[in-house]
């Protein structure tokens, strides 16, 4: 295989510019768990080395995933007020509580996302962060350095994305943590091993089931659907431990 300069500089330099955001990330000091402007600066960037390539690939080899992109299907907008309002134990009235309590919204998301959908990266850009905040509640993974870390690997595991590495292993060498400014090492490390064992188990990979067009649905019904765990069945202390109360 002849070398190529070119194509060599441009992963360096992708690597560089994920690095150079990812320091800011790690000395963020804001209160937004999500940090989503320069989580999308640092993704977009991962996402163009060859790691970030072969993602996209894996990614779109998933039939559901690629049908998506070929229907440039896109959510409607999230109304939490409306999604309040569902019936106890539903996917959108958790989702719904869950960011209200965090005084999050989903319209930050589209008013901080900097990138149109032109192509498949930044196709799969936007069903990550779509997808975000609902896989919190399917999984159980709260909003804290813990649940954010183990939801991370989950994310890792099932679309193989360079960017879920990098926040884990920052978070992880910078110990102090970096959403609420403590990080539990020992539960950290649970967290982690629970989010790639249940991205390993799913039936299907989050990123390509329409959620917003279920947020009706029992929540438990759609985690046996999708092969995760319910807090009925759940077993294991620090799995149930880690499950909202809903």
């Amino acid at each position: 295989m002849r070398f190529d300069p070119f194509k060599t500089a441009t992963s360096v330099f992708n690597i560089a510019k994920s690095i150079s955001t990812f320091q800011v990330i790690l000395n963020e000091t804001s209160g937004d768990p999500h940090l989503l402007q320069n989580v999308f600066k640092m993704e977009e960037a991962l996402d163009g080395t060859p790691h970030g390539k072969k993602s996209i690939q894996f990614q779109m080899e998933n039939e559901d995933l690629r049908k998506l992109w070929e229907e440039r299907w896109m959510p409607e907008r999230i109304d939490l007020n409306k999604l309040k309002i569902l019936p106890e134990g539903s996917l959108g009235r958790l989702y719904a509580e869950n960011l209200i309590r965090q005084g999050f919204s989903p319209d930050a998301l589209l008013d901080l996302d900097p990138y149109p959908i032109t192509n498949q990266k930044e196709f799969l850009i936007h069903r990550t962060w779509q997808v975000h905040d609902l896989a919190h509640a399917l999984l159980g993974f709260d909003g804290n350095s813990e649940g954010e870390l183990g939801l991370q690997a989950f994310e890792y595991s099932q679309t193989q994305s360079p960017h879920h590495l990098f926040m884990i292993f920052g978070v992880l060498f910078r110990f102090n943590g970096l959403f609420d400014g403590g990080l539990d090492f020992h539960q950290s490390l649970l967290s982690i091993a629970r989010g790639f064992n249940l991205g390993v188990q799913a039936k299907k990979m989050l990123n390509s089931v329409k959620l917003e067009e279920q947020m009706h649905r029992p929540i438990n019904d759609l985690r046996t659907e999708l092969g995760l765990p319910t807090k009925e069945n759940t077993s294991q202390k620090y799995i149930e431990a880690s499950f909202y109360d809903f």
